[in-house]
């Protein structure tokens, strides 16, 4: 995803994590994010980020249940 695509404060999903998570801020090519889990907050690469479909919505995170 390109950096001028992101938007503040939108869901998206992280191809690193394989999760939903929140962009917070944008600086050139960065974004912030916030996850669930917040051990994984930080800012990554805006090419890490697309945009979320409905098959997204399907998963369900259980890694939270593991523990």
């Amino acid at each position: 995803m390109k950096s001028k695509d992101v938007k503040c404060n939108k869901h998206y999903w992280s191809k690193r994590h394989n999760c939903k998570c929140t962009a917070v801020s944008v600086a050139r090519w960065m974004v912030e994010l916030k996850f669930l889990d917040s051990s994984n907050d930080g800012w990554y690469h805006c090419q890490e980020l697309r945009e979320i479909t409905s098959e997204d919505e399907k998963v369900i995170d259980i890694s939270s249940l593991l523990r």
